[in-house]
């Protein structure tokens, strides 16, 4: 028996692909049985698959004898050292169930630390050797060094606006062949990422365009190369993506270009900045110019030398300024839910009412509210299929893609409907079978291949190219028969689930091909050798002849047709599912031909070497299921049947699927929206009825908030919301059968807060400043107190602390190792619960609750508020008790969020080590975190003075050091 487990840490996205590719193969070679699969994510434990609900249940351990293979880096290329002493501890637990555990790994042995080698039989991915033949001749420097390849990949990739994960690889073989697949790791969790999406990566703006002045010192041939890899990626995708790359490009990289290319991108955006000043829709409007507050945000500066798209960009710069209250400051809003209501407040108003949602920035005040997300809000089950890699909608309608290894195929959605099947009798040059035309209602959608199945995705599945025309894996596979098909269809199918594709009836074929016309093409009356590949030697209802290629043409060279669909005509003949059936006047409902054993199937659409009239939509051929020459090729459906396990399994876009042009702009996915304008000084502020969809976007010129609704969580045992926010509650049974130990956490949400003090506070510190923002992308649990000793002793056993007698007291005299094992321990007693400790900055943030002052209380403290030896106030204010011994948990006034006993009580452990504060803006920075570091301390404690227990305080001891003034609290850290 073998347990596959793979692990979806997000640095290690660029291997998914592969993961995906080595369990699909793995199925093919055990009995129903033989495998199981398990997923990790980011050092979590593993989650089991199961079919149909995906990896849901609980991780079991295998039966003795079991080979347990990981597809992952067992951490090591991870920044966090834990992640390593993770899979040690896991691969023992392995050993000691009398299982062998074996990594597949995608670096070289010289990143393997000795403590997995002990442990885990080790196995490298990708090795040097195999990698030679097929690479690329393109002179790069050799012998890049580990830990300089991904700076290398940064520099040359600057020009992407978006790195897909293929596109990485691509990069990395062709123009890096000395550095090995750990560079890909080492690239995606770079700091110059601004998104790490498994979508694609996107580079921070500002350091793009520092890295594109070094792209630009690349020698020419690197460059050139680098930007044909580029533009093969970009084939299916909006032509925006590539115009926008092609014009943030410095001058001398544009002239390696094709100036009809140039020309092209700058004409697109002249016209773009003429179109947009002319929306009027407040709604429109406002989306529009955030989306191009994004585009101009990530453009350099200096694109105007060229005077359109100089000139382009300050009407851009115009709009979105005007839109955005050129000249204001930015002001502070904070957003409220009250009832069924969202409530906007400016701060400085009465932001009393309700319980608090999030705090967002905006200088023109307009709060922009949709509905559904931009990502998810697509589907109508809210989350897409786990077949899905990507997803959108563009002038045509809505489209999805799905991988297999490097190769990209998308498909269009065709929408249910009628349509008249067949040619009239008019119609020149047709044959009899076409007749009578009939109406045809097809009551389901379906999903279809934007092209006839390329050479690379046949290959990709099958492991060989049967084609004739071969050297350009774009080109269409042909000499494919239509029993060939099917072995492609099972063996793709099987690789991923739901994916289910099948071949298009002939019925739906004719439906996708019109794209709503009634002429003998989808063109119109006639066709050209520019609009198809056929034999232009032999035109349509005798037409001027034309070029005759005399091979097969590039998928995706030649227009498509009005539903996003290319070469529908001519190229090659295309399999359909059914056999031909004799057409009758009848309508017919989702019609069906012949479909036994050995019956002909049906061809569709002409072929390279055809006349122009088998070309036509309503022209069809039968053959017989084994024929196959270079005329033949195909391309897959996935067509709504009723028999989905699930409906999400349904993977049905939004209505409307083929929008029209009008719909289209500013406004995709943005169904009930609403704007808000939120004025200083108003008093109530603005409000509209909370939006019932699962997923809102909340947006204004600054930025962007996605909230999403959420129910229990599986580790919860409540989950409610109060005057202070959202909060839930866990609860733990004693091992010695006492009473149960309830625990609350309170949910922070990501965030923007000045981090550290300001240089003219009372008593600060100098390793407090200088004071900087911080980004937290990310929203968190955190305990609503410091862990008690009540939930210590049940988790633990027993009780370290010094100040016994009231269990609700918090727990005291724990070092940080300590700290570990309990979460350890706690985390392993309630599944999926994943507790930590909080970082430095989560904990900054969530002590100042949205304020600015040394206390989240004001610019002093009483100790009515705070538990501290009273006999040093705060920046000589009065004297107060000295308690000399911890407070109970929550007998002291919380902060704004919620939070108890912040300031003084304990010193809370956190996660990470003092990092030296700079003044530039952070996003999600932590410390050291090395074993041996010094772990930060925070909020004083009942035995020092007040100016400990300050927010910006901060303090470092060792991971051992323990005594009755060190206690902690727990963080969840939503992934």
């Amino acid at each position: 028996m073998l347990q596959v487990i793979d692990d979806r840490s997000r640095r290690l996205t660029p291997f998914w692909n592969d993961q995906d590719q080595v369990c699909a193969w793995l199925t093919t070679l055990f009995p129903p049985g033989g495998l199981e699969r398990a997923r990790s994510f980011d050092g979590s434990t593993p989650r089991m698959w199961q079919a149909g609900s995906g990896f849901s249940q609980p991780y079991r351990a295998p039966p003795p004898g079991t080979l347990v293979l990981v597809l992952g880096d067992l951490g090591s290329l991870a920044h966090d050292p834990r992640c390593v002493r993770n899979w040690v501890e896991f691969g023992r637990r392995v050993r000691s169930a009398g299982g062998l555990p074996v990594a597949l790994l995608p670096c070289p042995p010289s990143r393997w630390p000795a403590s997995l080698r002990r442990v885990w039989r080790l196995v490298e991915w990708e090795r040097q050797s195999a990698l030679e033949s097929g690479r690329r001749n393109v002179t790069t420097e050799q012998g890049v060094a580990e830990e300089g390849a991904a700076d290398r990949l940064l520099r040359l990739l600057s020009p992407a606006i978006r790195v897909e994960p293929g596109l990485l690889r691509d990069v990395r073989r062709a123009l890096l062949p000395s550095a090995d697949a750990a560079a890909e790791a080492d690239f995606w969790q770079n700091a110059a990422l601004a998104s790490d999406s498994s979508v694609a990566a996107t580079l921070a703006p500002d350091v793009a365009a520092s890295l594109r002045q070094d792209f630009d010192a690349e020698e020419p041939e690197i460059r050139h190369a680098l930007l044909e890899l580029v533009r093969r990626w970009r084939a299916g995708l909006s032509a925006d993506v590539w115009f926008e790359e092609v014009i943030s490009l410095g001058a001398d990289s544009r002239s390696l270009l094709p100036p009809s290319e140039v020309t092209e991108a700058a004409t697109r955006f002249d016209q773009l900045s003429r179109w947009a000043p002319t929306i009027h829709d407040p709604l429109a409007r406002a989306e529009m110019a955030h989306a191009l507050r994004g585009l101009l945000h990530r453009l350099p500066r200096t694109i105007g030398t060229d005077t359109r798209v100089g000139a382009a960009m300050e009407r851009l710069w115009r709009m979105t300024e005007s839109d955005a209250g050129a000249g204001e400051s930015p002001r502070l809003i904070h957003l409220r839910q009250s009832g069924g209501d969202l409530v906007a407040v400016a701060e400085g108003d009465d932001a009393r009412s309700g319980s608090p949602l999030a705090r967002v920035w905006t200088a023109d005040g307009l709060i922009v509210v949709t509905e559904g997300d931009a990502r998810n809000g697509f589907w109508k089950t809210g989350a897409p299929p786990f077949w899905a890699r990507d997803w959108g909608w563009d002038e045509i309608g809505a489209w999805v893609t799905f991988a297999i290894n490097d190769v990209t195929q998308r498909l269009r959605w065709i929408p249910p409907g009628r349509f008249l099947m067949g040619s009239p009798d008019d119609e020149q040059e047709r044959d009899d079978d076409e007749g009578p035309q009939h109406l045809v209602m097809l009551s389901r959608g379906y999903w279809l291949f934007d092209t006839a199945c390329t050479q690379a995705l046949w290959r990709a599945v099958m492991g060989e190219n049967p084609s004739r025309f071969t050297g350009d894996d774009r080109r269409p596979v042909e000499r494919v028969s239509w029993n060939d098909v099917q072995g492609f269809l099972k063996r793709l199918n099987g690789w991923v689930p739901g994916l289910d594709l099948c071949l298009p009836t002939e019925a739906q074929w004719e439906h996708a091909c019109r794209a709503g016309t009634t002429t003998p093409f989808s063109f119109g009356a006639t066709i050209t050798p520019e609009q198809a590949n056929y034999n232009g030697n032999s035109p349509y209802a005798d037409g001027p002849k034309g070029l005759y290629r005399k091979s097969t043409a590039s998928v995706g060279s030649l227009p498509p047709n009005a539903w996003g669909l290319y070469e529908m005509h001519g190229n090659v003949w295309e399999w359909c599912a059914d056999g031909q059936r004799d057409y009758t006047a009848e309508e017919a409902t989702d019609p069906r031909g012949p479909e036994s054993a050995g019956a002909d199937r049906v061809l569709r659409g002409g072929s390279w070497n055809s006349h122009a009239r088998f070309a036509r939509a309503a022209c069809r051929y039968g053959y017989h299921p084994d024929d196959r020459n270079y005329l033949i090729g195909f391309r897959c459906a996935r067509v709504q049947e009723g028999n989905q396990a699930s409906p999400k399994d349904a993977a049905e876009p939004t209505a409307p699927a083929l929008p029209r042009l009008a719909e289209r702009r500013g406004t995709q996915g943005a169904a009930g929206g609403v704007v808000l304008r939120v004025a200083s000084g108003t008093g109530g502020g603005a409000r509209c009825p909370w939006p019932q969809a699962l997923v809102v976007r909340i947006h204004t010129d600054r930025e962007e908030l996605r909230v999403e609704r959420i129910t229990l969580p599986s580790w919860a045992a409540a989950l409610g919301r109060d005057r202070f926010g959202l909060w839930a509650e866990i609860v733990v049974e004693p091992e010695d059968g006492g009473e149960s130990v309830t625990q609350r956490l309170r949910w922070i949400p990501p965030g923007r807060f000045l981090m550290g003090s300001r240089e003219d506070e009372p008593e600060r510190y100098d390793d407090e400043g200088p004071q900087h923002l911080v980004t937290l992308s990310r929203g968190y649990w955190l305990f609503d107190t410091a862990c008690t000793q009540a939930l210590w002793r049940a988790v633990m056993g027993k009780n370290p602390s010094h100040f016994k007698g009231n269990d609700r007291h918090p727990v005291d005299n724990v070092s940080w190792h300590d700290v570990q094992g309990f979460l350890r321990r706690l985390n392993a007693r309630v599944p999926g619960l994943d507790l930590c400790l909080p970082t430095e900055a989560q904990w900054e943030h969530a002590c100042r609750a949205g304020t600015t002052t040394p206390f989240s209380f004001g610019s002093a403290i009483t100790h009515e508020q705070v538990n501290c030896n009273g006999n040093h106030p705060y920046a000589d204010g009065p004297k107060g008790p000295f308690r000399q011994s911890t407070v109970p948990v929550g007998s002291l006034p919380p902060n704004p969020w919620g939070l108890y006993e912040m300031h003084g009580n304990l010193w809370e452990w956190c996660a990470d080590g003092q990092r030296n504060y700079t003044a530039e803006p952070a996003t999600d920075p932590r410390g050291p975190e090395s074993v041996v570091a010094e772990r930060v301390r925070r909020g004083g404690s009942w035995d020092g003075g007040a100016r400990n227990a300050r927010a910006a305080r901060r303090s470092g001891g060792h991971p051992d050091a323990h005594y009755s003034g060190i206690g902690f609290r727990c963080a969840r850290v939503k992934a």
